[in-house]
């Protein structure tokens, strides 16, 4: 079968992980798979090397008129850019007709694009959405965005064009059933999910001595809430918080935040890490935090693979597949029940190891193979579905 993955740009987060492993994967499973990619921004590039590597990339930009190459975000937007509208013009010139059996395209915005070369070139596609719109606006610009003060209005038309993609779209792939009633109550097409996968390691090594936090940090991504849960502690060990920082102005807080706790001593702030570096970390962490629900949670997932533990908000996507034997799930913000986690494995670096162990164990059944086996039987299914309409 000819598959092409579909990414409207490269970014830091789990969905571009994803679309390259299912490109080698599809690749090895005697598939034809090609990852195409609407918008080449070039300062991406290099922090995904060891992903693109050994796969068939097309940026789809290049084949677009040069004033269609030029984009921007729109003011105070993290992810919406003026490529996602203005490529829908042009993005069928760049593929030719029946070039691919299906494409599956990860990330709301995609749709526009996507839906375009289905109109065009008569290509059927299957959306992979991580996080439907209503959804992540409230999440991502409640707090500390001038978009807070339209946010009703951003969220009941992100609800409108929601129903339109979610309605256009042959089918409806997610990362977890965190989603699946609202996908279910906007359209009859089908709606299927296929857990993301991870590397476990081959073996493990006990935790070590400190506590990480790791993320793309931005608006709405809440790192004060785990100062607030570790300032807490009675006992403490060392606070590590590593990862890309969108805005200089986040970062800027939280390390006020940082020296207003008198916390300078005990936290230390790195800049992005590469995956040689991640496993380092997680290798070697007593546990990870994070402060924020999600629709899954990869980091989790990759610190289990490193027979990491970690502590994530109840009800995550992450939450289908790990229990209270593997990691810790208090409510969302609660930040007594985080300090209380943090300070029992801290006090008990056995218990550490034992519920890490138990994370890696579980991890293996979750690689990037089985989650690319599992994608194929869904866009099998809507394939089926969509020869019978």
């Amino acid at each position: 079968m000819r598959i092409a993955i579909m990414l409207d740009r490269l970014s830091q987060g789990g969905y571009a992980k994803a679309a390259c492993e299912e490109v080698r994967n599809l690749n090895k499973m005697g598939h034809k798979a090609e990852l195409l990619i609407i918008m080449r921004e070039k300062y991406d590039e290099y922090r995904f090397n060891d992903f693109l590597k050994g796969i068939k990339v097309r940026f789809l930009s290049d084949y677009f008129p040069k004033i269609f190459r030029k984009s921007f975000k729109f003011p105070f937007f993290s992810f919406f850019s003026l490529f996602h509208l203005t490529s829908s013009l042009v993005v069928h010139k760049s593929l030719k007709k029946n070039e691919f059996d299906i494409i599956v395209a990860h990330g709301t915005y995609t749709y526009f694009a996507v839906h375009a070369i289905y109109k065009k070139l008569g290509i059927p596609y299957v959306l992979f959405i991580w996080d439907p719109i209503s959804y992540i606006l409230p999440k991502a610009y409640k707090k500390g965005s001038v978009l807070r003060f339209v946010l009703p209005i951003l969220t009941f038309f992100g609800k409108k064009l929601d129903k339109k993609i979610i309605k256009d779209s042959l089918g409806i792939i997610t990362c977890s059933k965190v989603h699946m009633n609202f996908f279910k109550q906007l359209s009859k097409n089908k709606v299927y999910v296929s857990y993301p996968g991870c590397f476990p390691m081959s073996k493990i090594t006990p935790p070590g001595d400190y506590i990480l936090a790791v993320t793309k940090w931005d608006i709405g991504k809440r790192p004060d809430i785990i100062l607030d849960a570790y300032k807490l502690l009675p006992k403490k060990l060392k606070l590590i918080v590593a990862g890309f920082w969108v805005r200089k102005s986040v970062k800027d807080d939280f390390l006020k935040k940082v020296n207003d706790y008198g916390l300078s001593d005990w936290v230390e702030v790195q800049g992005p890490a590469d995956k040689k570096k991640l496993r380092e970390l997680y290798s070697n962490a007593r546990i990870l935090i994070h402060p924020l629900f999600e629709a899954f949670g990869m980091i989790c997932l990759e610190a289990a693979e490193c027979g990491c533990s970690f502590i994530i908000p109840k009800g995550s996507g992450v939450n289908d597949i790990f229990s209270s034997d593997e990691a810790f799930f208090p409510k969302e913000h609660d930040v007594i029940s985080y300090a209380k986690y943090l300070s029992m494995v801290i006090n008990n670096k056995k218990l550490a190891e034992v519920m890490g162990k138990r994370a890696w164990h579980k991890s293996k059944k979750y690689t990037w193979m089985e989650h690319t086996k599992s994608l194929l039987k869904c866009v099998n299914s809507v394939l089926k579905c969509t020869r019978k309409r």
